[in-house]
């Protein structure tokens, strides 16, 4: 029996959102991506998806799906797990938030290094102006 077009059309349109995210939770031979300050924007958008990555990730720690306009989904990697708890926000699920860091590539996808996140009347402060991050070198999970 043949699968109807319009059902893998669908499951292209559902399931394309997630790919960058777990793409980034796979080891992989390239080394982590560097901050680029030529790179850095900021957007924002609702939130409708958030992943924690292991520790064996190229990204380990907290990510983001972004939803910034009705196509276009950006995973935002917002740091290791234990960092981003040390600040006692948690993100949910249609939410409004605004991320500015720097647009890299990925396992051929793009992820935004977030420097900082603005959610309702908070803002967590991830790196500094260089884009070097905040949290302690040790820290992957």
């Amino acid at each position: 029996m043949r699968t109807p077009a319009a059902v893998v059309v669908f499951a292209a349109l559902v399931l394309s959102p997630l790919l960058p995210a777990a793409s980034v939770r796979t080891a992989s031979a390239e080394p982590p991506p560097h901050y680029d300050k030529a790179k850095v924007l900021e957007v924002t958008g609702v939130v409708t998806g958030i992943d924690e990555a292991p520790a064996t990730a190229v990204l380990p720690g907290v990510h983001l799906l972004l939803r910034t306009d009705k196509s276009t989904t950006l995973d935002v990697y917002v740091g290791p797990a234990a960092f981003v708890r040390s600040f006692g926000i948690s993100f949910s699920t249609d939410e409004d938030v605004r991320a500015t860091g720097s647009k890299v590539k990925v396992n051929g996808h793009y992820v935004l290094l977030a420097r900082e996140i603005q959610q309702r009347n908070a803002t967590a402060y991830l790196r500094d102006d260089n884009g070097d991050p905040l949290w302690p070198a040790e820290s992957h999970q």
